[in-house]
C-alpha cells in the first residue's frame, strides 16, 4: 500500500510536470481568479493517479469539454523541487 510519503511525493512530481507542460502556474494565493485541488487516488493495480477537481470549473463553463493531458509517469520527466502544501491551482 502507498504512503502519505509516497502521495506527497509523486503530487510534488506531478505539479512539477504541470507546471513544465505550462498546465497552470505558480501563483501568490491572494491572487484573483479560478482555483482548484489536485489528490490522488490509489488505482487496482496500486498506482497512484493524480486528480484536478474539476467539479466548481464545470459549473461555470458553458462547454464542458475538457482536455485530458495523457499522464505519464511524472517522475520520468520532472527535475527534484519541493511544492507547498496545500496544493491548489489556478487554470489557464
Amino acid at each position: 500500500m502507498k504512503s502519505i510519503q509516497d502521495s506527497g511525493k509523486f503530487l510534488t512530481d506531478s505539479v512539477i510536470s504541470l507546471l513544465a507542460m505550462r498546465a497552470t502556474n505558480e501563483i501568490q494565493p491572494w491572487d484573483p481568479g479560478f482555483y482548484n485541488h489536485i489528490f490522488t487516488v490509489l488505482e487496482k493495480a496500486g498506482e497512484l493517479r493524480p486528480v484536478l477537481d474539476l467539479r466548481k470549473l464545470k459549473l461555470r463553463v458553458d462547454d464542458q469539454n475538457f482536455k485530458m493531458v495523457t499522464m505519464t509517469p511524472f517522475s520520468e520527466r520532472s527535475a527534484r523541487r519541493t511544492i507547498p502544501y496545500p496544493l491548489i491551482f489556478k487554470i489557464n
